[in-house]
């Protein structure tokens, strides 16, 4: 008996990798109150920090700011993000608002996913609430899913992945309900704009999957390394990094007629980033593994 397996794949053109930042549902909520149909297109997929999206970053800090350069701590490690932005495209609607989230899961090790509303109640749709194997099962690796509900819960949310580590890994980003009308909570402001949304997050150095598993067989601890803002901070190797730069200038706590190879500690055979004439090609590149100079707004 001659059994054949056949596979079903469903292709579709990929959609752009926008932020959304000029969607036009991100409004002036009072003097345009009528509900809109508001949809984003969430690309999830591996990508890295301070990729070739980011050119000289962060040591032209003009580059930090381009489109796709994810530069969390200052190091680079693996990440799992949407649209290629860290922290991912941010909503900003008006209560009464539908919105529509086409997710494209292409996460390359086949892993599921899904996406929780974190603070919308899902009153009359629960099954849009987003969490795997609750309400429902896993998006499946390179298929599309569409969440669609009524943005009814006003307020400052987010939303993130529901499966596996994503979410410190990477998949998140804001999720703003505000009010149609004018309420005394916005006596105590001038503005309420989206450039004003702050996201703080921890962030590890690697993998959270590798971390916990060390963590796990009591080999390591599983402490954050750097508090992001918007997605951007730095950690504590690269913030030490950066004074030892400071040092070897000669700006901080090196007397000013002393020259570098008379600089207390400092081998007169070493160049400015402290390599010694003897070090290998290897034992270089591992010296500087992180990047020292970044500056990161």
């Amino acid at each position: 008996l001659l059994t054949r397996l056949i596979h079903l794949t469903v292709a579709w053109d990929m959609p752009e990798k926008h932020d959304y930042s000029d969607h036009h549902c991100r409004r002036d909520c009072v003097r345009f109150p009528a509900s809109r149909a508001c949809e984003y297109n969430f690309t999830l997929e591996h990508y890295a920090t301070l990729s070739y999206a980011c050119f000289r970053c962060p040591d032209d800090v003009t580059d930090c700011e381009r489109p796709h350069c994810v530069t969390a701590d200052g190091r680079r490690r693996a990440v799992k993000v949407v649209n290629r932005q860290m922290p991912g495209p941010a909503i900003h609607v008006c209560q009464g608002d539908e919105i529509k989230v086409n997710v494209y899961n292409q996460l390359a090790d086949f892993e599921g996913t899904s996406i929780h509303w974190h603070g919308i109640l899902q009153e009359g749709t629960p099954h849009m609430d987003g969490v795997a194997m609750i309400t429902q099962c896993p998006i499946p690796a390179y298929s599309m899913f569409q969440y669609r509900f009524h943005a009814a819960t006003p307020g400052t949310h987010y939303w993130h992945s529901h499966a596996g580590f994503q979410r410190s890994d990477g998949v998140f980003g804001a999720l703003v309900v505000r009010e149609t009308t004018r309420t005394h909570v916005t006596s105590f402001y001038d503005e309420d704009l989206p450039e004003h949304t702050v996201f703080v997050q921890d962030w590890l150095e690697s993998f959270s999957a590798t971390t916990f598993s060390l963590h796990h067989h009591s080999m390591a601890d599983n402490q954050p390394s750097a508090i992001l803002i918007n997605g951007k901070g730095s950690s504590v190797e690269v913030m030490g990094a950066m004074s030892d730069d400071m040092d070897m200038s000669g700006n901080a706590g090196h007397d000013s007629g002393m020259d570098m190879s008379e600089t207390a500690g400092h081998d007169p055979g070493m160049d400015m980033n402290g390599h010694s004439d003897n070090d290998t090609a290897d034992q270089m590149a591992a010296n500087s593994s992180h990047i020292p100079r970044g500056v990161f707004r």
